[in-house]
C-alpha cells in the first residue's frame, strides 16, 4: 500500500514553518536563518526574481527548509541545505544564507576536516560527496583547499539532479558590509577548484537588511505579527 509521511500537517503553511523554527535551537537575529526565513515570506517574489536570473522553468515547485542530503557511502552527517528547492525537470537549486557567519567563522577546509575523528570513515564520506559533484566538473581541482561546508553543500545541488544550482544568500547590514569582499574572493576560489561545467551553476545574492528594532523573544514568534528586518535593496548575479 502506498503512503505517506509527514511531520505535522499535509499541507505547511508559513505559518507551520515559523513554528517549526521556533522550537530549534536558533534563537539570536543575527544568525542567518532568520532574515532568511523573513525573506522568502515573498515565496512567489522570490521565485520570480530567481528564475529570471537563473534562467530556469521551475514549475510545481517545492520548497524545503533544512534540506537534508545523506551521502551515500560511510557514516557522515547529512549535508543540511537552509532551502532547497526543487522542480519537476530534475533541477534543483541549493539556497545558502550567511549574515555574521562570514564574519566570524573560520573556514575548515577539506583537508582540515578529514584529518579529524574517524579518519578511514571520513575518506569514504568525502568519496561520496566527490562521487556527486563529478558529474558536473570539467576537473576537480585542489579539493583539500576547499571549505568542507561549501563542497557538500554544492554535493547536495548535484545529488540526482540534471541542472543544479547553488545560490549564496549573503545578508549584510552596516556591521558586516565590510567583511564581504574578502568572504566573495573566497567562494571565487572555491567555485573555480569545483570547476563546474554547464550544469552546474553558482550565484550571489546579496541583500541589505536592518534590525527594525531590539527583540527579547523568540523571533520566530514575533514574525507572526511583524517582521525582524527592514531589507532594502538585493542584487542576484552569476559569479
Amino acid at each position: 500500500m502506498a503512503h505517506t509521511l509527514y511531520f505535522g500537517t499535509p499541507e505547511p503553511d508559513y505559518n507551520f514553518i515559523l513554528d517549526l523554527f521556533s522550537e530549534t535551537k536558533v534563537r539570536t537575529i543575527r544568525t542567518s536563518t532568520v532574515p532568511l526565513v523573513q525573506f522568502w515570506k515573498q515565496t512567489e517574489q522570490r521565485l520570480n526574481e530567481l528564475s529570471a536570473e537563473l534562467n530556469i522553468d521551475c514549475k510545481n515547485q517545492k520548497l524545503c527548509f533544512e534540506y537534508p542530503t545523506n551521502p551515500t557511502k560511510g557514516m557522515g552527517k547529512s549535508s543540511m541545505t537552509d532551502l532547497m528547492i526543487l522542480c519537476e525537470n530534475n533541477t534543483k537549486v541549493a539556497i545558502e544564507a550567511k549574515y555574521t557567519e562570514y564574519v566570524k567563522t573560520k573556514t575548515n577546509s577539506v583537508g582540515t576536516w578529514k584529518k579529524t575523528g574517524t579518519i578511514s570513515n571520513k575518506k569514504i564520506v568525502l568519496e561520496s560527496w566527490i562521487e556527486m559533484i563529478k558529474p558536473f566538473s570539467k576537473n576537480l581541482n585542489n579539493i583539500d583547499e576547499i571549505d568542507y561546508q561549501f563542497f557538500h553543500r554544492t554535493a547536495s545541488a548535484c545529488y540526482n539532479s540534471k541542472n543544479a544550482n547553488v545560490v549564496y544568500l549573503l545578508f549584510y547590514d552596516k556591521n558586516t558590509i565590510n567583511f564581504l569582499p574578502n568572504y566573495l574572493k573566497e567562494l571565487k576560489k572555491y567555485i573555480t577548484d569545483i570547476n563546474p561545467n554547464n550544469n552546474l551553476s553558482f550565484y550571489i545574492w546579496e541583500i541589505e537588511i536592518e534590525l527594525i528594532k531590539p527583540l527579547h523573544n523568540n523571533p520566530f514568534v514575533v514574525m507572526k505579527s511583524y517582521d525582524v528586518y527592514n531589507i532594502y535593496s538585493s542584487k542576484l548575479y552569476k559569479i
